[in-house]
């Protein structure tokens, strides 16, 4: 299999809409990248990969959130990303699955008894900083180029930007039907899917106040409510 790594960007900025979060951060030039790393889960843990043509492989694995890509120690200790993650059907890390469809999705939790799983979905996109009037960074300068690195076993601290860049970091929360409907993890929605006792779960909403840009009380809230 086909491995490469690569790398990108990171000040901290936030900002929230209903299932979703945004993140902007700023990683300065020359700064290794490995220095602004965040990570899923606190360490490398042994992870299983199905792929859809079959055969699973098991790896030390971790799921970057500055990147939003799963990372792994290969047997040379380097840190990698997998290069066709198209190809792969789960990959089964802690707690959690992860399955890939235009960037990495995490099963945070499911339910047999309504087909319907949440989940949540990291997405970042880049862009250089630009210096406008009275030396200010100008967020809205138009985008030239930023510096993105690829390599074959390249170990991360051997990675870094030549010019500042911003990291705009964007988390949404899904519920995902049986039929793969992606809808936003919203109290109107989850009304919507556990439509049988509607009553209580508002009961649940008022009391507990569940704030929908926390996964923690996502998840409390869908568990709620797959057993009620």
């Amino acid at each position: 299999m086909k491995l490469y790594f690569l790398s990108a960007v990171v000040f901290f900025q936030s900002f929230s809409a209903r299932a979703q979060v945004f993140d902007k951060k700023i990683i300065h030039a020359d700064d290794l990248l490995s220095d602004y790393f965040t990570y899923r889960f606190p360490s490398f843990e042994e992870a299983t990969i199905l792929f859809k043509s079959g055969g699973p492989l098991v790896y030390k694995m971790n799921f970057n959130t500055l990147l939003c890509t799963m990372q792994f120690i290969d047997p040379k200790g380097d840190t990698l990303a997998i290069s066709k993650p198209e190809n792969i059907d789960s990959i089964r890390l802690n707690n959690s699955t992860f399955f890939f469809k235009d960037g990495y999705y995490e099963i945070v939790a499911a339910s047999d008894s309504v087909n319907v799983k949440l989940a949540v979905f990291r997405t970042v996109s880049f862009e250089p900083v630009k210096i406008g009037a009275m030396g200010v960074p100008s967020r809205h300068a138009a985008v030239d180029n930023y510096v993105s690195y690829t390599g074959i076993n390249k170990k991360v601290t051997q990675l870094s930007v030549n010019q500042d860049i911003y990291a705009y970091l964007k988390t949404e929360y899904l519920l995902i039907s049986d039929e793969g409907e992606f809808i936003k993890a919203t109290k109107t929605n989850f009304l919507k899917i556990f439509n049988d006792d509607k009553k209580r779960i508002e009961n649940y909403l008022k009391l507990n106040k569940p704030n929908f840009n926390k996964q923690n009380d996502l998840e409390k809230l869908f568990h709620f409510c797959a057993h009620t």
